[in-house]
């Protein structure tokens, strides 16, 4: 059973029938995407979300984390340093948030927690012209997701009951920071411009490898018989 009213299936935007619980995720390759919708104190019912996404190269979301509720600005950014300590497998490769007040106070507490565990984390803010469109269309960007079935939930995945109750209830429901998140996933890890942004810290991106080694290519260049390359120009590595 869900935490809030009884869905009226007739005002209901979302079809959570194509909603599927998970218990694992299929063996794909996926990228890691979290977003923070951080509570803003003029609302006292107003609270935090952070949601943890796996996107896979099929393009289907999985939530396997949803960290949901009230929060001081201390607990906010100790979760989100937890999550940079993850195996690089399960780390944010991309964390989303808001421009505004309460996230600019919580950033600068996070600076000084950053330099005391020697970590970054990837923050991208997105622009005053991204925020400020109206949650609610945000939130109906997920129609097409949720209708092709490229939403689904890990069965281990903290409120997972409560997002079904923001997705069942949507429109009309006053909670939706957990879906309104999600949403935002696909603006921070599909994003259309790079202008999107406010700022980007940038995950440090691996050397991709050639398969080809120095040896190769030193032969392949003095097969060619353009150039030859003596011993006191190239010192030769065989690994």
């Amino acid at each position: 059973q869900y935490d809030l009213e009884p869905r009226d299936a007739s005002s209901a935007t979302f079809d959570t029938s194509q909603i599927e619980i998970v218990d694992e995720l299929p063996d794909l390759n996926y990228d890691i995407y979290q977003f923070l919708d951080h509570a803003s104190e003029r609302y006292t019912q107003s609270k935090t979300a952070l949601i943890t996404v796996a996107l896979s190269m099929r393009m289907t979301m999985y939530v396997i984390d949803l960290f949901w509720g009230t929060f001081t600005n201390k607990t906010v950014c100790e979760e989100l340093l937890r999550c940079q300590k993850l195996p690089e497998e399960w780390r944010p490769k991309i964390v989303g948030t808001e421009r505004g007040p309460f996230e600019l106070m919580l950033m600068q507490y996070i600076r000084e927690r950053e330099k005391e565990d020697g970590l970054r984390i990837p923050f991208q803010v997105l622009k005053g012209s991204e925020h400020n469109q109206q949650k609610d269309d945000h939130i109906r960007g997920l129609t097409s997701w949720v209708e092709s079935g490229k939403v689904k939930i890990l069965a281990s995945c903290r409120n997972r009951i409560h997002l079904m109750s923001e997705f069942d209830h949507f429109p009309k429901t006053e909670e939706k920071d957990c879906i309104d998140a999600l949403a935002q996933v696909n603006k921070i890890a599909r994003p259309g411009r790079s202008k999107d942004f406010l700022h980007t810290r940038p995950v440090a991106q691996k050397e991709k490898k050639t398969g080809v080694t120095l040896n190769e290519v030193i032969a392949q260049i003095e097969k060619s018989g353009r150039i030859r390359l003596s011993s006191h120009m190239v010192r030769r590595h065989d690994k």
